[in-house]
C-alpha cells in the first residue's frame, strides 16, 4: 500500500521541525518575524509618495486578499497544527498559535510578496533596464520567501503541505494583483 499524504506531510515535517536540534531556533524565529502581518506597514512610506503609490495600494490589495482566502480555508479544513496534535512536538518559539493550520499565512503572505514584485521586475514598462540585478532581486526574495516558509515547519506550527498550500495561494494572488495593476496602471508620471 502507499502512505497517504497525511503521512508523507508528518514524514517531512519530522526531517525539517527542530532540526540540528534546535540550534536553528533564533534564526527561523526571525525569519518568522520576518513574515508576520504588522510587516506592511513598511509600505507606509510608499503610500505618501506619488510614484509608489499604486502599486503599493495594489500590494496592500493582494496582501488583503490573501489574508482573506488564507482565513476561509483555516475555516475550511480544520487542519489541528503539528504543536497541538503530534506526540513529541511542541512550539519552539513563543505561544503556539490559536488558529488552525492549513494553509500556513505565513507562506502565503510572502509568496504573494515574491509573485507581485518579481511580476513588476520583470513585467512593468521599466523592467527592460539591469535584467541581472532584478534576476538577483527575484532570487533574493524568493529565497527569503522560502526560508520563512520553512521556519514555520522548523517551529513545529506547520506541516509541509500547510506551507506549500500556503505559498501556491500566494504566489497566484501575487501573480493575479500584479496583472491588474499592471493592466489597471497610466503610462506616464
Amino acid at each position: 500500500s502507499h502512505p497517504s499524504a497525511e503521512s508523507l506531510d508528518e514524514y517531512f515535517f519530522r526531517l525539517v521541525y527542530g532540526a540540528h536540534g534546535g540550534a536553528l531556533t533564533h534564526i527561523a524565529a526571525a525569519f518568522t518575524l520576518l513574515g508576520e502581518g504588522w510587516v506592511v506597514l513598511a509600505l507606509l512610506p510608499f503610500l505618501i509618495t506619488r510614484r509608489y503609490r499604486r502599486p503599493a495600494l495594489a500590494l496592500l490589495g493582494v496582501f488583503a486578499a490573501t489574508a482573506a482566502a488564507v482565513a476561509l480555508l483555516k475555516l475550511a479544513f480544520h487542519r489541528v497544527r503539528p504543536c497541538n496534535g503530534l506526540s513529541g512536538v511542541r512550539c519552539l518559539w513563543l505561544d503556539a498559535p490559536t488558529d488552525y493550520s492549513f494553509p500556513s499565512g505565513h507562506a502565503a503572505g510572502s509568496f504573494a510578496f515574491v509573485a507581485f514584485i518579481g511580476s513588476l521586475l520583470f513585467f512593468s514598462p521599466e523592467s527592460r533596464r539591469r535584467p541581472a540585478r532584478r534576476i538577483a532581486g527575484c532570487a533574493l526574495l524568493l529565497a527569503t520567501a522560502t526560508c520563512i516558509a520553512l521556519s514555520r515547519v522548523y517551529l513545529g506550527v506547520h506541516f509541509p503541505g500547510d506551507v506549500v498550500a500556503g505559498a501556491c495561494l500566494g504566489a497566484i494572488l501575487g501573480l493575479v494583483g500584479a496583472r491588474v495593476h499592471l493592466g489597471q496602471r497610466v503610462v506616464g508620471p
